[in-house]
């Protein structure tokens, strides 16, 4: 998780396919995704998890800010930041996505 999206990518797929409900690995894939291709599509991987319940309540919404960060869509990102702070206002991730969510929306 340093910055080389694409070696994230590659080698998340790779935790994925050896071990395909390996949460962290499929989040990490799901992020790296959204980091290197840009597009809302590559939130199929967290869509999926929600489905199959690996992934839901505040965890869910905190990802899927932290998707439109990746992809650059600071407009989404403040929405689900908002979905957050009204759902789970005492998580303590707000105050750091909201720090990231400025950051994006200042650029």
């Amino acid at each position: 998780l340093l910055g080389d999206h694409e070696g994230e990518l590659a080698e998340s797929s790779r935790a994925v396919a050896l071990s395909p409900r390996y949460r962290e690995a499929r989040i990490v894939r799901a992020l790296a995704r959204c980091e290197v291709e840009r597009e809302a599509a590559c939130e199929s991987d967290l869509d999926a998890l929600e489905r199959e319940g690996a992934l839901g309540g505040a965890d869910a919404q905190a990802a899927r800010v932290e998707a439109a960060l990746s992809r650059r869509d600071g407009a989404a990102a403040e929405e689900r930041l908002g979905r957050l702070r009204a759902s789970w206002p005492g998580d303590r991730r707000i105050a750091q996505l909201a720090r990231a969510v400025a950051a994006a929306r200042a650029r």
